[in-house]
């Protein structure tokens, strides 16, 4: 009879253990949300009629906690991907870094403030939503409601990006050699390309970004996430598909800005990817 009662004080106490866990972690949720985005960048490229093209899905994500903002609610951002590389056969490879155009003027739609260039293609998906009209933000809004990223998250469609939002866009003279970079115009390609060779557009599908916590699995590139609920795989591997130019753009970060670049443009490996 004894061992019985024991039994029933233990499982109740379980139960209020699990309540607690359950309360509190509803707490946090409310207290401090978070939200998250997957989405694909896809380039086309027409090579002498052919059509070339390179994409790459990429994760930003918002969240609030203590470690933000104390117990206040201040949001921090994160994110993770790679740069497209569009392979263009003899004609070179074209980069679409995780970076903004500093030359394109690309400005927040909603204050008409500049895009800080490291964070253009982070926040790039809440960007092309206002813009394209699939949310509506209300009077005096300047960005980073938690609401308008949870509108985001929910969207599942494909939008071309306007000249502005393309990110920047560079090749290499020599794939081994990181100060060859040079900045390409979409809009001249046969400046960097050669003749026949022409920009056709640049894309943004906003993806399944699956559901906690499967969702981990598929922000680390895991193949088969998405049948397991984690969402559209992450693009990973860009390190093994160029090899070469991933490891002199890190030993370029430990140099000198070189003059030798005519273009004045000296790429780091925060460009190629974020983890």
């Amino acid at each position: 009879m004894t061992t019985v009662k024991n039994q029933s004080i233990f499982t109740i106490r379980r139960a209020k253990i699990v309540a607690i866990i359950v309360a509190l972690a509803l707490f946090w949720t409310w207290m401090f949300p978070s939200v998250t985005l997957r989405y694909r960048l896809t380039y086309e490229v027409d090579v002498d009629g052919k059509v070339h093209t390179g994409s790459s899905v990429m994760q930003a994500g918002m969240y609030a906690g203590p470690l933000c903002g104390g117990l206040g609610w201040a949001p921090c951002w994160s994110f993770m991907g790679e740069a497209v590389a569009v392979d263009l056969g003899p004609r070179g490879v074209l980069f679409s870094l995780l970076a903004g155009s500093s030359k394109r003027g690309a400005k927040n739609p909603i204050s008409g403030w500049p895009l800080p260039q490291v964070e253009h293609v982070q926040f790039l998906p809440v960007y092309v939503m206002r813009r394209a009209g699939l949310w509506k933000a209300p009077p005096g809004y300047t960005g980073g409601s938690v609401g308008e990223w949870q509108a985001a998250e929910k969207l599942r469609t494909t939008v071309e990006l306007a000249p502005y939002e393309i990110p920047e866009l560079v090749r290499f003279r020599d794939l081994n050699d990181p100060t060859t970079a040079e900045v390409v115009d979409p809009a001249d390609m046969t400046k960097s390309f050669g003749p026949g060779v022409r920009f056709m557009r640049a894309t943004i599908t906003f993806v399944d970004p699956g559901w906690w916590p499967m969702s981990y699995a598929g922000a680390f590139g895991v193949p088969f996430a998405r049948w397991l609920g984690g969402g559209e795989p992450v693009t990973r591997g860009i390190e093994g598909r160029l090899p070469a130019i991933l490891a002199g753009v890190e030993k370029y970060n430990r140099m000198v800005i070189d003059p030798r670049n005519p273009q004045g443009f000296n790429p780091n490996t925060g460009h190629f990817v974020r983890k």
